[in-house]
């Protein structure tokens, strides 16, 4: 029996925090590692899907990340070159299917802090900070991990090995799984800020997603401030595209006109799409981007990770109550089959549908979504896909 034994989770980021949540939550101890000396608090991933908040429910804190986030109730797609509204969609049409029919913004760095206070209160689970995972040795029936601290390497002794320890994870790299995939020549220009934009664009719901063969964006509002997403062809430099005269030029080509703006951070992404070979190795797993990344239009990634921590949780719990622990094969088979791949697919075709190039191909997507739009049928099937609920 490892019970007795902590499950040591690798990373602090929000997947690593809501697992320790998730196994809180089943009785478990736990302790979380996190190779940096404070918790993250850069702007990085925002959304959460309806079936994600039921896992805040479950794990305790979906009243606190409600009430520091931004509800979401309507989604828009939008033709550049005309400003045409193509479709627009009501999360009304799901009440029926989810118990909050909403997609909620609301920033991970808040959730991490909300995860970390109620972990805080819990005598099952401690966080270390400034422990960076430099090894691992697995035995039949527990794991030897080592830290790397300030005050030198430390070794501790768990029931099982979880890293949550983003999409360079060192324990993926330890358990030598592959990780195959594609990376993208386009990048991902993301402005945080507020801008001026609002009467030149008219009925901005709180996300957008606007069509263009040659700089599709991607209009979302978040907590205190709006974020703007712009395609980055291959060809531009990094310092042009992060200097005030850039960005003040993206901006006009947007609502041709220039535009006062104030920001608050600006940052560049590549874009990968990759899945591990398999989610764990013995009585270690992955989760989250150590085990699946795909490109971020659609807001899925985070909500994956999310779901993964839920499903390594539960699996823990049944080897807790007796099930063998080769069972951590069917975790690996759930999330990387009938999550991870699918969502890779779902992502990919939304990216396809916002930088479509030939005429013909933009007029059948646009007859698409506005047939969709139409039919409340159809409306409703849009809205389950893309809030990841079971018709995805």
């Amino acid at each position: 029996m490892t019970g007795d034994q902590p499950v040591l989770v690798v990373g602090g980021g929000p997947v690593g925090m809501c697992l320790a949540l998730a196994l809180v939550a089943q009785g478990r101890r736990v302790e979380v590692f996190e190779a940096e000396p404070r918790l993250q608090s850069d702007l990085r991933g925002a959304a959460y899907h309806p079936p994600t908040l039921e896992l805040f429910e479950a794990w305790g804190i979906l009243d606190e990340v409600r009430a520091a986030g931004v509800e979401v109730r309507e989604l828009c797609y939008w033709e550049r070159r005309t400003r045409e509204c193509v479709a627009r969609f009501d999360y009304r049409l799901i009440a029926d299917d989810a118990r909050f029919p909403f997609r909620l913004h609301c920033m991970q760095h808040v959730l991490c802090r909300i995860a970390a206070d109620r972990l805080a209160a819990s005598p099952l689970a401690r966080v270390h900070l400034g422990h960076r995972f430099v090894e691992l040795q697995q035995e039949p029936d527990h794991v030897v991990a080592r830290f790397a601290t300030a005050a030198g390497e430390r070794e501790v002794v768990g029931a099982f090995l979880c890293g949550a320890d983003g999409a360079h994870s060192a324990v993926r790299k330890r358990l030598e799984l592959a990780f195959e995939g594609v990376s993208h020549e386009d990048r991902f220009l993301v402005l945080n800020g507020s801008f001026d934009i609002d009467a030149d664009l008219p009925g901005l719901a709180p996300v957008n997603y606007v069509f263009d063969p040659d700089e599709w964006v991607i209009l979302l509002k978040l907590p205190g401030f709006r974020r703007i997403v712009f395609r980055a062809r291959p060809d531009e430099d990094e310092a042009a595209l992060r200097s005030p005269v850039g960005v003040a030029a993206r901006l006009h080509g947007l609502v041709g006109r220039p535009v006062a703006y104030s920001l608050i951070n600006l940052a560049i992404y590549r874009v990968h799409e990759r899945v591990a070979e398999s989610f764990h190795r013995g009585r270690a797993a992955i989760l989250g981007d150590a085990a699946h990344i795909n490109n971020p239009a659609g807001g899925m990634a985070l909500n994956a990770g999310l779901q993964d921590a839920a499903d390594l949780a539960r699996t823990i719990a049944a080897i807790d109550d007796g099930a063998d622990p080769a069972i951590l094969s069917g975790y690996t088979m759930r999330r990387r089959e009938q999550s991870a791949l699918p969502i890779l697919a779902r992502a990919g075709q939304n990216l396809a549908e916002l930088r479509a190039q030939e005429a013909r191909e933009r007029e059948a997507r646009n007859q698409a979504f506005r047939a969709a739009a139409a039919d409340p049928a159809l409306a409703r099937l849009h809205l389950l896909r893309f809030s990841m609920l079971p018709a995805f």
